[in-house]
């Protein structure tokens, strides 16, 4: 009864619910029925989902394509303006707008504007009545055209960047800039002012007169005066001055302009030297003598004195015998005389010069002058005192001396058989003061016996002296100073030395000896024919007396 009423119990309503669910297909159905509604839901959803994620998709996409094209659109167009064969908008060169120019164009334009400016260029300098112009090519001028036509073709078309499209919106950037901040070049010109300066200064230079200083010409052997010339004052043109005045010009644009030399006086030297001079007068004098009648030594002294008087030495000049007078040739005058050649005396074109030479040697001695080159004879010479005389032989040797004083010197000379005199004129000894020559022998020795030199064609026997011998000689000579007659000092000049010569004889081939007078033999038989034992004896005798 129970399980019974349980049963009934479990048929309520809600047991039967509950007997509903226990039943397996219905409950099957449901969840299928639930699952299928879940999964329309999330399916819904998911499409929705997935159509929404489209078509943002499509819309994206649609909006990339946009900005492709659009970013296509905008290179293009900054291609089509950066890409241009011309020049960009905002150059300036000396003012002219090159926007738009082809290369060939802007090229034309800034070198016509080159040469505009090149042909403006005109300088003139002057001075008196002489005018000196320059132009461009005078001045070496140049100009930066070249770089300034790169600079203004480059200007926009040049980028840091790595890529092309890089590059075209980089300077399509710097093209936008250009067109609101222009740029303005110029054309600038150069000068090589070094070479310029050359020029002017040298005409400068040749403008310039240099002073002539009062100064000794000569001296007048009458009155025995030196005698000047006038003084007269010079000018120096000056260059620097108007090179600066053109430079700065050139650099502030100023393309030409007059100008002028600026010129300074040059003051001549020697105002006084008149007055300095009146002080000068007779310093020395030697004489040597002449006697022996040579009409070829006498004219050659003669030309010597000729050429020599009056002859002036300036302050720190140094005279050569030599130098002076010349090779002695015939064609000047110079006859044969007397000369010493090898040691002997033989005749030559000029003989007998060194007679004057050693004259104005001794002369120059007392006048206390600086002797820087002198030369003894071979043998001392008979007109002069050992160790005084002066050999003068063209080529080789000669006689120097310096005029060691702040005056001019002149010498005055003359030949009026016998006596051959030398004075020096010029600035005086101190007061009291003269000096005089002296001279020693130190060494007197003969020399070795004669030379003989055999000639086969000379008489047999004969001997002939060709060169006399003559004594090794050594000797000093000193200068003696003495004040009103008082001995001062002594100062020796310088020593000599005079060579042993040997005699030269020319010899010709021994006599031939005579042969024996032959004896003729006895005619008494044997008691005689012992005797000829004695003939060699009265032979022998015979030859010797020969």
């Amino acid at each position: 009864m129970s399980s019974q009423t349980n049963e009934q119990v479990m048929l309520t309503p809600e047991a039967g619910s509950t007997t509903f669910w226990r039943r397996p297909a219905v409950w099957i159905s449901a969840i299928v029925l639930l699952i299928v509604l879940i999964g329309s839901i999330v399916a819904y959803f998911a499409w929705n989902a997935w159509d929404q994620a489209r078509l943002r998709r499509l819309e994206e996409q649609r909006i990339e394509q946009q900005l492709l094209e659009e970013e296509s659109q905008r290179y293009e167009a900054a291609r089509a303006e950066v890409l241009i064969d011309s020049v960009y908008e905002g150059v300036f060169v000396n003012g002219i707008d090159l926007s738009g120019k082809t290369l060939d164009q802007m090229s034309a334009l800034l070198r016509q504007e080159e040469s505009k400016l090149l042909n403006s260029i005109s300088y003139s300098i002057s001075l008196d009545d002489q005018i000196w112009d320059y132009d461009a090519a005078s001045l070496g001028v140049t100009s930066n055209v070249d770089e300034v036509i790169k600079t203004v073709w480059e200007t926009g078309r040049i980028s840091g960047q790595m890529d092309e499209k890089s590059q075209i919106y980089d300077r399509q950037e710097q093209i936008h800039k250009l067109a609101e901040n222009p740029i303005e070049l110029q054309i600038e010109l150069n000068s090589q002012w070094d070479i310029f300066a050359g020029e002017v200064e040298a005409v400068a230079e040749s403008l310039a007169i240099e002073p002539v200083d009062a100064q000794v010409t000569g001296f007048d052997v009458a009155s025995k005066r030196f005698l000047i010339t006038e003084m007269a004052d010079g000018r120096v043109v000056l260059a620097d001055k108007v090179l600066n005045e053109i430079k700065n010009d050139f650099a502030g644009g100023k393309l030409n302009g007059e100008y002028s030399y600026d010129v300074e006086p040059a003051a001549a030297q020697g105002a006084d030297l008149a007055a300095k001079l009146s002080g000068l007068g007779l310093v020395a004098q030697a004489k040597t003598l002449a006697p022996a009648p040579d009409a070829g030594r006498d004219n050659n002294l003669t030309l010597i004195v000729r050429a020599l008087n009056g002859h002036v030495i300036l302050p720190g000049e140094t005279f050569s015998f030599n130098g002076v007078i010349g090779r002695r040739t015939a064609a000047k005058g110079y006859m044969a005389a007397g000369a010493i050649s090898d040691g002997a005396l033989i005749k030559t074109i000029g003989g007998g010069i060194c007679q004057p030479n050693t004259t104005l040697y001794q002369a120059v001695l007392k006048a206390d002058l600086n002797v820087i080159e002198r030369y003894p004879h071979s043998f001392p010479s008979t007109y002069t005192d050992v160790g005084l005389d002066a050999a003068i032989d063209w080529g080789s040797a000669d006689m120097k001396f310096v005029n060691n004083t702040d005056y001019p010197i002149a010498i005055v000379c003359w030949y009026n058989k016998p006596d051959l005199v030398f004075q020096i004129y010029g600035r005086p000894l101190p007061e009291g003061v003269s000096i005089s020559l002296k001279s020693e022998v130190t060494a007197n020795e003969p020399p070795e016996g004669p030379i003989e030199n055999l000639v086969p064609d000379m008489e047999p026997g004969t001997r002939v002296l060709k060169r006399a011998p003559h004594n090794m000689i050594k000797s000093r000579a000193y200068k003696i100073y003495t004040k009103n007659g008082e001995f001062l000092r002594s100062e020796e000049i310088r020593s000599s030395y005079y060579r042993p010569i040997r005699a030269i004889y020319e010899v010709g081939p021994p006599k031939p000896t005579p042969e024996p007078t032959p004896v003729p033999p006895d005619p008494t038989p044997a008691p005689t024919e012992a005797e000829p034992e004695t003939a060699p004896e009265g032979s022998e005798e015979t030859t010797a007396a020969a």
